[in-house]
C-alpha cells in the first residue's frame, strides 16, 4: 500500500482494521514512493510508521531505504503475530 493516513497520524482506527483483516501471520507492506526521500524525510517516516505499526500490534520486520542507482521506493514490510 502507497497510503499517506499511516506516516502522516496514527491511523489508529485504519491499522486496528489491518490488523483484524490480516491473516496469521500475515504480511503487510507499505511504500513510501512519491518522489526519492532524502535521508531525514526517509528516517521520519520509517520512525513515524514503525511507531504507528507497533502501536497497532503489527511487528515491524523490514525497513528498505532508497540508495542511489536503485528504486525511489522506501519500503516497510510489517506482519500480525497472530497464529
Amino acid at each position: 500500500m502507497n497510503v499517506n493516513v499511516f506516516w502522516v497520524r496514527p491511523a489508529k482506527q485504519e491499522l486496528a482494521i489491518v490488523e483484524r483483516l490480516l491473516a496469521p501471520r500475515g504480511t503487510l507492506h507499505l511504500c513510501y514512493g512519491y518522489e526519492r526521500p532524502g535521508a531525514t524525510r526517509s528516517a521520519d517516516v520509517v520512525e513515524t510508521l514503525t511507531s504507528n505499526l507497533s502501536a497497532a500490534s503489527l511487528s515491524v520486520d523490514e525497513v528498505v531505504l532508497p540508495s542511489a542507482g536503485s528504486s525511489h521506493m522506501l519500503a516497510v514490510t510489517a506482519s500480525s503475530g497472530r497464529v
